[in-house]
């Protein structure tokens, strides 16, 4: 994995804020739970992976305007 520090989206500063408040709660509260989002959340925003915000998938691809099919004929084997 590469990790990247560009192209921050909206989701991206929001994972990143929640895993700060994730590592913070569990920093007050000693809590293991909160250290495991935390971390979650970090990881995600530090390798820009997640599926937040519908950001996640496949590049849509357009399909060419020109797609003729040729008429293919069948012949029957009996």
């Amino acid at each position: 994995m590469k990790i990247e520090f560009r192209n921050w989206d909206f989701m991206r500063i929001i994972r990143l804020l929640f895993g700060i408040l994730g590592m913070v709660a569990f920093a007050m509260s000693g809590e293991l739970i909160y250290a495991m989002i935390g971390s979650v959340m970090l990881i995600q925003v530090v390798f820009n992976m997640g599926c937040s915000g519908g950001a996640c998938g496949y590049p849509q691809y357009k399909r060419a305007k020109d797609n003729h099919t040729d008429h293919v004929v069948f012949e029957e084997i009996k």
